[in-house]
C-alpha cells in the first residue's frame, strides 16, 4: 500500500493504474533509501488516453497539402506530445540545486547502466515533465507543427494554440536565462500544468 502523505500530492489512486502505482512506490523507496524523497504531483494521462490517441488518425484536413516527409514528421510529434502529457510530474529535495541532483544520480546509478532500479522505473523517473529539456522540446515542436500546417484555417488554430504557451518557456531574464529555470518547484509544477493542458489540446486538434 502506497503511503499517500509522502508519495502523492494529488493524483487519487483511481488516476493511476496498477502498473504506475507500482512504479511510483519503487521510485519512492528508493528515493527514501538513498536520501532523496521523491514527492509526486502528478502521474500522467492514462493509459487508456495513450490507447484512445493510438486508435485514432491525424484528421484527413489538416494534412490537407502537406507533404509525405512532413506527414511523417507530424506522426513522430503527436508521439513525442503523447510521451510527454503521459509521464509524471514530481520533485525532489534538491529542488533548484541541479549540480548536487547530478551527483546523487550518479551516486545512485541513475546516469549509468546500474540495475539500481527496474529499466520502467528508471525510464519513468527520467520521463518527470518538470524537467526543463523536456518542456522546451515540446514548445519549439508545437511551433513546427504550426509551421507545417498549410491550410489557413488550421493554421491559425494552431498558431491560437501556440499562444497559450506559459511565458515562462519563451521569456529570458536579465541573466539570458529562462524564466521558468529561475523558478522554486511549487510555480515550476503550475507552469508545467498549464504547459501540459495546452499539449493535450494540441493533441486532440491534431487527432480525429
Amino acid at each position: 500500500m502506497l503511503r499517500k502523505e509522502t508519495t502523492f500530492l494529488k493524483v487519487s489512486e483511481k488516476e493511476v493504474t496498477n502498473e504506475t502505482a507500482a512504479l511510483i512506490g519503487e521510485l519512492s523507496t528508493f528515493g527514501e533509501k538513498n536520501g532523496n524523497h521523491l514527492k509526486f504531483k502528478e502521474a500522467g494521462l492514462s493509459g487508456d488516453f495513450r490507447k484512445l490517441s493510438a486508435e485514432t488518425k491525424i484528421k484527413p484536413e489538416i494534412i490537407k497539402g502537406v507533404s509525405e516527409k512532413n506527414v511523417e514528421l507530424l506522426h513522430d510529434i503527436v508521439e513525442v506530445f503523447m510521451s510527454f502529457v503521459t509521464a509524471p510530474i514530481f520533485t525532489d529535495d534538491f529542488g533548484m540545486d541541479h549540480a548536487p541532483r547530478q551527483d546523487w544520480e550518479k551516486r545512485v546509478g541513475l546516469r549509468n547502466g546500474d540495475d539500481c532500479l527496474s529499466p520502467a522505473a528508471k525510464k519513468y523517473y527520467h520521463s518527470n515533465r518538470l524537467g526543463f529539456n523536456r518542456c522546451f522540446s515540446v514548445v519549439k515542436l508545437m511551433a513546427d507543427v504550426t509551421h507545417m500546417i498549410l491550410d489557413p484555417e488550421w493554421h491559425a488554430c494552431f498558431q491560437k494554440l501556440e499562444e497559450k504557451i506559459p511565458l515562462e518557456f519563451l521569456e529570458k531574464d536579465e541573466n539570458n536565462n529562462f524564466k521558468y529555470d529561475g523558478l522554486e518547484d511549487p510555480e515550476k509544477i503550475k507552469v508545467v500544468e498549464k504547459l501540459s493542458t495546452v499539449v493535450r489540446d494540441e493533441i486532440f486538434l491534431l487527432k480525429v
